[in-house]
């Protein structure tokens, strides 16, 4: 983690791949909260069943301990429907997408090498398609009209 940089060192991520993300404030307010509860000197997430165990691990949190710890947290949010770490990466890619930011940002940040790989993340919903509509038509009304001249 650099909080400086405000950006985390993702150590062999998807497709096994080294890759700085963007954190943001409130995230790393909540890291550091977890963080709290171990203290572990090596890690952020680490394994145990305790906040002992954890300032004692050695290894990170497992896969299905993540997979777990995400499926609590929806159900405590009121989620019904299935969950999982790979939900979240696309909700993350729909959600950047909604709000304007390109999709070569998109891909650098998800880690893929191929853009058609972050086609498949972003969904098109009602509010991308909104937003589209409203560029488009704030582009194009700022075109200079020569009809308005010839009246």
């Amino acid at each position: 983690m650099d909080a400086e940089q405000h950006r985390v060192h993702v150590r062999l991520g998807k497709g096994r791949k080294d890759r700085y993300v963007i954190l943001p404030d409130l995230t790393l307010v909540a890291m550091r909260r977890y963080w709290a509860t171990h203290r572990n000197p090596r890690l952020i997430f680490p394994s145990g069943v305790n906040a002992q165990a954890r300032f004692h691990a050695d290894k990170p949190m497992s896969k299905s301990g993540v997979q777990r710890a995400i499926k609590t947290i929806a159900l405590d949010a009121g989620i019904r429907t299935r969950v999982s770490p790979h939900t979240l990466r696309h909700c993350y890619a729909t959600h950047l997408l909604e709000r304007g930011l390109s999709l070569p940002h998109i891909q650098e940040q998800l880690g893929h090498a191929w853009v058609e790989t972050t086609l498949v993340y972003t969904k098109l919903t009602d509010l991308a398609a909104q937003n589209a509509n409203t560029l488009i038509k704030q582009m194009i009304d700022q075109l200079p009209s020569k009809l308005d001249a010839r009246g």
